[in-house]
């Protein structure tokens, strides 16, 4: 029999899984930013400083804004080296500072991973001794753990979760407040009476609770979620990218169709949830808005397109806020355990694993998602069993997750642009598919949700390093194939496809 090839990294809060940010890559963003951060606090007086990238981090970091992330952090004192043929040993995603003094001595150096939505892991300042090709993945997906109690310690199995949900009665979003919410709240001395309301998700008026609970932190993500929807909606303008490629957006239109639709039907509905992850995506891409990596800025956009479109169109006027802030905050907890096993057993880094692990993950993500608020807010649901919402669960995820298997990560330019933000769109719709699918009770058991994400970390360590964000393959390497696409400059004039054989015949659209 098969057994799961073990993974060390802890499955830790989600807290650290649901950040807010900006991107337009939580790998490549958002964490060499931290590490800056990190490296600038042990070296504040430091003269001078030396960030050199590897791996995927400098052959994507440009697109990715990288250096400008890190010179937001260090500014003009740091100088920025770029490792394109070498990567540092535990991951692809390495970065290695150094503190320099006035005659350029070294004074202080660190070695940070930067391994998926942006958690970094400390490295050894011996790796810049032991580098290896860049595209050598013999040990690109290689765990450590923090060394701390990991916040869900005693989980780490989908089915470690079902089976303690099925002892205890408890369903999967009270677990995980229990979980969340033990350790602070029992710093407080609350009497137990309060202590146990607010372990089984009760919000809290006391403004000293309230900070400690993970819901407040779930409900700071959605607004910005739900306000990169609304500000992406209305953004028209095409992603200029330095000239490198101009994009066009896609979410106000696809709004448009919807909103003609009165929102109904099925492609009303369908074209709302393509409408809203392109917003959150189209943002993240051109950094225009703080996104939530959920579970990474790449795939940033269909989690809340999930989200917004409940709230939207399902969710009544009438309902009290405090009701809607619940139902997001229950389905965030849901949506957060699959996003967490992916992440402590697998990978939620395209560089690790590729898009799979990515858009792949998140697609997962929302599918839970959509079978919690399709059970809370339409009818006919209300005699199912704590056991059937828990298979519901697991069959949604996997779907959504076993049918992006394989999905590569090879983004043109390196830019989190073509193909990620129409990625997020598809991933939303077949995360609503795979929801809708599942509350009908139809099941299929030949894998598990555990197994298919084992499945998902052997795919990714199997996958050739051209497609786990090095650009050099796929997209990144075909796309200027097409005489249109060969014109980048007059990109914007296809508006989206948009252009005919007849417009080859153009002298203004043929490259000479």
């Amino acid at each position: 029999m098969a057994c799961y090839e073990p993974c060390h990294r802890d499955m830790d809060s989600l807290r650290t899984l649901y950040k807010i940010g900006s991107g337009p890559s939580s790998s490549h963003t958002m964490g060499p930013k931290k590490a800056a951060e990190l490296f600038q606090s042990l070296y504040p007086s430091a003269p001078k400083y030396i960030a050199h990238l590897y791996g995927s981090l400098a052959l994507t970091g440009s697109g990715h804004k990288t250096d400008y992330a890190i010179l937001q952090v260090l500014g003009d004192k740091c100088k920025i080296e770029w490792h394109m043929e070498h990567r540092l040993p535990a991951h692809t995603n390495g970065l290695h500072f150094q503190a320099l003094d006035q005659a350029n001595k070294v004074i202080g150096d660190r070695v940070w991973y930067s391994v998926g939505g942006g958690i970094l892991e400390d490295g050894d300042a011996t790796d810049v001794n032991n580098l290896k090709p860049a595209n050598d993945t013999s040990e690109s997906l290689k765990k450590k753990s923090s060394g701390n109690t990991p916040t869900f310690g005693n989980f780490r199995l989908f089915s470690d979760y079902v089976k303690y949900c099925a002892e205890k009665q408890m369903t999967l979003q009270h677990l995980v407040y229990d979980i969340e919410n033990r350790e602070p709240l029992s710093k407080l001395g609350l009497p137990k009476i309060l202590m146990d309301q607010h372990l089984k998700g009760q919000f809290a008026h006391d403004k000293v609770i309230q900070d400690v609970l993970i819901q407040t932190h779930f409900l700071k993500c959605w607004e910005t979620m739900r306000s990169c929807v609304e500000v992406g909606l209305k953004q028209t303008e095409d992603i200029d990218c330095g000239g490198i490629l101009i994009y066009p957006r896609l979410a106000h239109k696809f709004y448009e169709k919807a909103k003609a639709l009165n929102f109904k039907g099925t492609l009303g509905e369908r074209f709302a949830i393509q409408a809203y992850a392109l917003a959150v995506s189209e943002n993240n891409g051109s950094a225009f808005h703080d996104v939530v990596t959920t579970p990474t800025c790449g795939a940033c956009g269909v989690l809340p397109a999930i989200l917004y479109f409940y709230y939207k169109h399902k969710m009544s006027r009438q309902v009290p806020k405090t009701i809607v802030n619940r139902l997001i905050c229950d389905a965030l907890a849901v949506a957060g355990v699959i996003g967490n096993i992916c992440r402590a057993n697998a990978s939620v880094s395209g560089a690790e694993a590729g898009c799979q692990a990515e858009v792949g993950v998140a697609c997962s993500m929302a599918a839970a998602a959509v079978v919690y608020l399709e059970l809370k807010l339409c009818p006919g649901n209300d005699n199912v069993t704590l056991s059937q919402v828990l298979q519901m669960y697991e069959q949604a995820a996997k779907n959504a997750l076993e049918n992006l298997l394989g999905l590569t990560c090879d983004p043109i330019e390196g830019l989190v642009i073509a193909p990620c933000i129409q990625r997020n769109g598809h991933a939303a719709l077949a995360a609503y598919n795979c929801g809708i699918i599942a509350v009908t009770g139809i099941f299929e058991y030949s894998v598990s949700f555990d197994e298919v994400v084992a499945i998902m970390y052997k795919t990714g360590k199997d996958m050739h390093s051209a497609y786990k964000e090095t650009a050099t393959g796929g997209h990144a390497l075909m796309w200027q194939m097409d005489e249109r696409a060969n014109v980048k400059s007059n990109y914007n004039d296809y508006k989206g496809g948009q252009v005919g054989i007849e417009d080859l015949e153009n002298d203004d659209l043929k490259k000479k």
